[in-house]
C-alpha cells in the first residue's frame, strides 16, 4: 500500500503555503521553524483535547506475587486507563471491573498489603497517586505478561525531519531496501518514518535537491544503514531524499486526517491576527475530521466522548 506522505515534512510545506494564501499581498510574515513545530505539536493536542480523537494503545506488564501497586506508562493521556484485564490458566487476558476511589481507599492499606491475596478481581487509580494503578486483591503468584493496561497515550511531539546535503540513497526498483551512503546519526531515522527521495537532476540538468518529494516510503525498519520499506521502491539508482516524522494519529489512523492537523496549526498561528479566518480555518479541519474519521452521517464537535466515536476502545473483545 502506498504511504500518502503525511509527515513533519509536508505539513511544513503545506502549512507554509496555506500561511502565505491567508495573508495579503502587500502583508510581511515570518514564521520560525519554531514557530511551525509548536503550532503542528498544538494541532495535535487539539485533536486530542478538544475534539476527543484518543489513541489507544495496549501493553502488558509481569504481575509480581505479592506486588498491588503498577506504574503507568509516561504517556498516558490524563488518568486515561480504558481497560485492565489478568491472564487466565488459558492465556487469553479477562477484563477486570474498576472500583472508585471510596471503596479502593476501604479496602487500601499503606502499611502492608490490600485487602488480602489471591487472584485479583478487581483494579482502582492508586489513591493520591494516578499515575499507578492496583490491584485488589493483592496478587499472590507472579506471572509474566500477566497484567494487560489499555490506555489513552498523549502524542508524540512532532519536530525530526532530516535533509542532508552529504548523504545520499541508493535502492533498486522493485526492492524493498535504500541503502544510506552512511550509517544515519542516532536517532535521524526511525521506524514509522517516511523517506522521500528526490532525483539529485531533472532532465535538463538543473538540481532539485531542494524540492518536496511526491513519492513516499514508510521505514519498517532500520539496520546500519539500509531502510526496510513497507513497499517495493519505485526510482532512480541514486537520489537525495528528506526523511520525515510521522504522527502517532496519522499512524493510527492513516490517511484519515488528511490536512486537519495543517489547518489547526494555521489557526493557531493566525488567532490573533484574524479570528476570523482562524475559525473558518479549525471548520475546515472539523469538516475533514469528521468525513475520515466518523461515518458519514456523523459530525465531530468539541466536548464529543470518545466512546461515542471510538466505541472498538470500549468492548470487551479481548485476544
Amino acid at each position: 500500500m502506498s504511504t500518502l506522505g503525511y509527515n513533519v515534512a509536508t505539513y511544513k510545506a503545506d502549512l507554509l503555503f496555506l500561511l502565505e494564501g491567508a495573508h495579503s499581498s502587500n502583508s510581511s510574515y515570518s514564521y520560525t521553524d519554531a514557530h511551525i513545530y509548536r503550532a503542528l505539536n498544538m494541532a495535535q493536542d487539539d485533536v486530542q483535547f478538544e475534539y476527543k480523537v484518543l489513541q489507544g494503545v495496549d501493553i502488558t506488564t509481569d504481575v509480581v506475587g505479592g506486588t498491588s501497586a503498577y506504574y503507568l506508562p509516561s504517556n498516558i493521556f490524563g488518568t486515561g486507563v480504558v481497560s485492565v484485564g489478568l491472564m487466565n490458566t488459558s492465556g487469553n487476558y479477562v477484563p477486570l471491573p474498576r472500583i472508585g476511589t471510596e471503596e479502593a481507599l476501604r479496602l487500601y492499606d499503606p502499611y502492608g498489603a490490600t485487602a488480602g491475596s489471591g487472584d485479583a478481581e478487581a483494579w482502582a487509580l492508586a489513591p493520591g497517586n494516578p499515575r499507578q494503578i492496583m490491584l485488589f486483591p493483592t496478587p499472590a503468584t507472579s506471572q509474566t505478561g500477566g497484567l494487560f493496561i489499555r490506555y489513552n497515550a498523549i502524542p508524540t511531539p512532532l519536530y525530526r525531519m532530516w535533509r542532508p546535503s552529504d548523504y545520499t540513497i541508493e535502492g533498486t526498483h522493485g526492492d524493498i531496501t535504500l541503502t544510506f551512503s552512511s550509517i544515519p546519526p542516532d536517532n535521524q531515522v526511525i521506524a514509522t518514518d517516511e523517506i522521500g527521495v528526490i532525483p539529485t537532476t531533472q532532465a535538463d540538468g538543473t538540481t532539485v535537491s531542494d524540492a518536496l518529494p511526491v513519492r513516499w516510503y514508510k521505514v519498517q525498519s532500520l539496520l546500519n544503514d539500509v531502510a526496510t520499506l513497507g513497499e517495493a521502491f519505485e526510482g532512480c539508482s541514486a537520489a537525495a531524499f528528506v526523511t520525515a516524522q510521522v504522527s502517532d494519529l496519522e499512524q493510527r489512523f492513516p490517511g484519515k486526517m488528511r490536512e486537519a492537523l495543517v489547518l489547526l496549526a494555521a489557526a493557531r498561528l493566525r488567532e490573533s491576527e484574524s479570528p476570523q479566518q482562524a475559525a473558518q480555518f479549525r471548520d475546515r479541519a472539523a469538516v475533514l475530521l469528521s468525513a475520515g474519521l466518523l461515518d458519514e452521517d456523523s459530525t465531530i464537535l468539541p466536548g464529543r466522548r470518545q466512546a461515542d466515536i471510538f466505541p472498538q476502545f470500549f468492548n470487551n473483545n479481548w485476544t
